[in-house]
Order: C-alpha cells, then structure tokens, then sequence
C-alpha cells in the first residue's frame, strides 16, 4: 500500500505529464486540480526535484515540469524517492506483474484517460 505521500506524488507527476513541451505548472493549480494539501506537495515536489524527477521555473512562465518525458520517468523511482525501499506483499499475485520499476508514467497517464 502507499503512503499519502506517494499517492500525492503520483498524482502530480499525472498532472504535470498531461502538460504540453515547455508548459509549466504552479504548485497552487496542481494542489486545487488534484486536491492535494499546497503545504504538503510543496515537500514532495521539492523531494522530486532533488532526485532529478522535475525542475522549476522561477519568475514570469516558471513553475513546474517534467525534468525528461514521462516514457522515461518510472513509477518505482518515484516511490522510492518519496516513501523509501519497497517491499513484496506475502500475498500471491493471480498473474506475473511487471515490477514497478518498467512502469513509465505515461502509460498511467493513458490509463487514466478511458
């Protein structure tokens, strides 16, 4: 199960990867679009900038972007990043699933447009 945190973080990451090239977004709209405490995301956006995940913009145009495309950009990184080591449930899975680490960004954001 994830932590709060990495629930907000994934989220965000969805948010700023719907953005188009060069677009940027303010830590204000990803909080109000995604309902996510401003105070909080600030920490886990900054968490993610620190391990390369995103830059910032400051001034006119600045805010937020992927630091590379979301193809590139794992989920099992970011969890990492946001919530430490993870570890194997002791429940059997019904089918073989792909480790968190081959699991870009993008294809949640797909997903998550049906």
């Amino acid at each position: 199960m994830l932590t709060k945190k990495g629930k907000y973080g994934l989220k965000a990451l969805v948010d700023l990867a719907r953005l188009g090239p060069g677009e940027t977004a303010f830590i204000n709209d990803i909080a109000l679009r995604n309902n996510i405490p401003k105070k909080f995301l600030d920490t886990i956006l900054l968490e993610l900038r620190n391990a390369g995940v995103l830059r910032s913009k400051k001034g006119p145009g600045g805010g937020y972007s992927l630091s590379r495309p979301a193809s590139e950009i794992r989920i099992g990184h970011v969890i990492r990043t946001l919530d430490g080591p993870l570890l194997l449930s002791a429940a059997p899975a019904a089918r073989p699933m792909k480790p968190a680490t081959t699991v870009p960004i993008r294809s949640v954001v797909r997903y998550g447009a049906r």
